[in-house]
């Protein structure tokens, strides 16, 4: 019986942990973290807590353990920080819904099992009070987070292929924007079917917006990159 009340709060962890965990980690690295498919994650997540507090009440009178009260807690944590990283990268209502739906059953689950009334109390009230702040997140990313927007224009690889030179255009709405040049390896990223990890692109040239529309650039060899007759060498 406890082993059965650990397997769906374990899963539940292991979804919780896996995007904050490894956006963090990567970013160590000067790396980027990507899921295939962010809303695909957002859903099987918020189904693991439905049916996680599904059990909870099936089996809340049941006794509880340390390491579910572990779990609990860290599912209840980790499903509050889960939106703001979702919400940053895939900013869509079925995102939302399911990152809220997860929180709720979390708080849910831990409060049908915890028989302290401590940590019913505080589970009640963290349940309460973080959907606030998580809505208002997403009230200004989908009336004010889409201002920014950054479209790569023109890309031209390097000799050997190592390298793809990317012009950007950064565009900042009314406040105007810039042109970047930003160096891409073509080389080291791991694709792990589930997540994709990449080394984060460099940017070697910054200038005035609408410029790419007469930039010229193109490679003088595998480690030098030319812009408006300027080389920029990549050791």
């Amino acid at each position: 019986m406890k082993k059965t009340l650990l397997i769906l709060p374990s899963f539940c962890l292991i979804l919780t942990l896996l995007l904050p965990c490894g956006a963090l980690l990567c970013a160590l690295f000067d790396c980027s973290f990507k899921l295939c498919n962010y809303t695909a994650f957002a859903i099987a997540t918020a189904l693991a807590a439905l049916a996680d507090a599904v059990l909870a009440t099936v089996f809340k009178n049941a006794r509880s353990s340390w390491a579910e009260y572990a779990l609990r807690i860290l599912v209840l944590l980790f499903s509050a920080v889960n939106p703001l990283f979702y919400l940053t990268r895939c900013c869509n209502m079925a995102v939302a819904v399911c990152m809220l739906l997860s929180f709720g059953c979390a708080c849910y689950a831990t409060v049908m099992r915890t028989k302290s009334l401590v940590l019913k109390g505080l589970s009640l009230a963290f349940g309460v009070l973080t959907p606030v702040p998580v809505c208002l997140f997403l009230l200004f990313i989908l009336t004010l987070g889409n201002l920014g927007e950054n479209s790569v224009v023109r890309s031209v690889d390097s000799p050997d292929g190592s390298y793809q030179a990317q012009i950007v255009e950064s565009s900042q709405g009314a406040l105007g924007g810039d042109t970047l040049v930003r160096i891409k390896s073509q080389k080291g990223d791991f694709d792990l079917f589930l997540f994709k990890i990449s080394k984060n692109p460099q940017i070697v040239y910054k200038g005035a917006w609408w410029e790419f529309e007469t930039m010229e650039l193109y490679w003088k060899n595998e480690q030098c990159l030319v812009i408006n007759e300027k080389e920029y060498s990549l050791k």
